[in-house]
């Protein structure tokens, strides 16, 4: 199963966005708010994405390649993540299986 953008959301315990509705808690973990870094919130736009290495989703990913965002929640990093990237601002963003 692999979870992206609300998908990512979906598998959590709760989200902030949703004003502590439950949600499948399939991941251990709650939604929250992303941090803004000083950058606006929603995070919309494109950007350029950093890709951790040894993740075989993200392989064939060269560095500074543009991904489209529009989100203000991001599930953190956790033992479920299978792949990670950064933004340029370097916040991390995780995708769980």
């Amino acid at each position: 199963m692999l979870g992206i953008c609300l998908g990512m959301q979906l598998l959590g315990r709760r989200s902030e966005e949703s004003n502590g509705v439950d949600l499948l808690g399939i991941i251990d973990e709650d939604v929250p708010k992303m941090t803004d870094h000083g950058l606006p919130l929603p995070h919309m736009g494109w950007n350029r994405v950093y890709p951790k290495a040894g993740n075989r989703l993200l392989s064939g990913i060269e560095d500074g390649a543009y991904f489209y965002f529009v989100h203000s929640y991001a599930m953190p990093v956790n033992p479920h993540t299978t792949a990670s990237a950064t933004t340029a601002s370097r916040s991390p963003r995780g995708t769980a299986r």
